[in-house]
């Protein structure tokens, strides 16, 4: 590993306040992963919470909107996130505020979004924005200080969005869409930067240059990757599995610094984790649970985890420096982007299927 490539600061995430402690943070973490320790001194530098696990729309691919609950489904209390904040929220860069469920759907986003902002930290929201919406919300979801909104946009026609967003009503997303660039101006803030997520379907494949072209129109960057979908012919194609589902030899970046919340106040490996019996650690005060999110972090399970990538002759521990630093080449303004969506370039979300 390039020391150059060790000492940056990750390219993927920007809004945060730099401070030494999270420096050294980042610095030790990165330190930790090359060395594949399982038990660990440093704490995360990205969160992962889940508002929610409940969605309005029912994508086909997707465990929620397919009515796969893996918990019951439920809206995330306030208090239990904001006590890992103040546990670790000094040295995190990044809290991406979705998981399995759709967040703006949480009366509460803003207060989330807000007590991340408000120390310092960088948000991510990624949305289908197929809602009831109106300028307040608007500007409540702008004045939160969110730093980033990922707006889902699997088609450029109704009868081509639908296909996937199953019960989505696209002029109302682009609408809302239009709301949010309206609350910025009448605030005078350039956050948060809306992004156009597109995934390509087999449905959707000529929707490229409409796209790009809404995106421009709507003053959105664009942001395309390939959907996971179950057929073998579409697996086929070039620059498909993307390195987070192969059995590539790298160590998994999430056990070593991006933990998940999920909406009942446990935590999760990854975001792949959609059953409660795949939770590393329970929040709480119960004979079992853990007390601390250091102590969920260095939980048994954590540790035996990471200690399968030390046990492997192929191991590369390299590979997980800077996890997700594609997304910015991948993200940029629909003018720079040709129409063809590209390969995916970031870890999988629940967004992404």
């Amino acid at each position: 590993m390039a020391v150059t490539e060790f000492v940056s600061l990750p390219d993927d995430v920007e809004g945060y306040r730099l401070t030494w402690k999270r420096l050294a943070n980042l610095y030790l973490s990165r330190w930790e992963l090359a060395r594949l320790r399982p038990v660990l001194r440093a704490r995360p530098s990205r969160l992962v919470i889940e508002p929610t696990n409940v969605c309005n729309l029912r994508c086909p691919y997707c465990h929620t909107g397919a009515g796969r609950f893996g918990r019951r489904p439920a809206m995330m209390r306030l208090e239990p996130y904001l006590a890992v904040l103040d546990e670790i929220g000094d040295y995190l860069l990044l809290v991406e505020v979705f998981n399995w469920g759709e967040p703006m759907l949480h009366p509460q986003l803003p207060a989330f979004v807000a007590a991340a902002s408000t120390r310092g930290i960088a948000t991510r929201v990624n949305t289908n924005l197929s809602i009831p919406f109106t300028s307040h919300d608007a500007e409540r979801l702008v004045t939160s200080g969110l730093t980033e909104l990922f707006v889902s946009i699997d088609g450029a026609t109704q009868e081509v969005y639908e296909r996937y967003r199953v019960g989505g009503d696209l002029a109302k997303v682009i609408e809302n869409c239009r709301l949010v660039a309206a609350a910025k101006r009448r605030l005078g803030t350039d956050r948060p930067r809306l992004t156009l997520q597109f995934l390509e379907f087999p449905s959707n494949v000529g929707d490229g240059d409409a796209i790009r072209q809404l995106a421009a129109s709507l003053d959105m960057r664009l942001f395309a990757l390939r959907g996971a979908v179950p057929d073998p012919e579409w697996g086929r194609r070039t620059g498909w599995p993307p390195w987070f589902l192969m059995h590539a030899p790298h160590p998994c970046p999430f056990l070593w610094g991006q933990p998940v919340l999920t909406v009942d106040a446990r935590v999760a490996p990854c975001r792949g984790v959609v059953q409660s019996f795949d939770d590393f650690a329970v929040l709480g005060d119960t004979p079992g649970d853990a007390r601390t999110f250091h102590e969920a972090w260095n939980h048994e399970r954590y540790r035996v985890a990471r200690g399968l990538f030390r046990r492997r002759p192929d191991r590369r521990p390299s590979g997980g420096f800077r996890a997700g630093s594609a997304r910015r080449s991948a993200s940029t303004s629909a003018g720079e982007r040709t129409a063809r969506p590209a390969g995916p370039s970031r870890p999988s979300s629940p967004a992404s299927r």
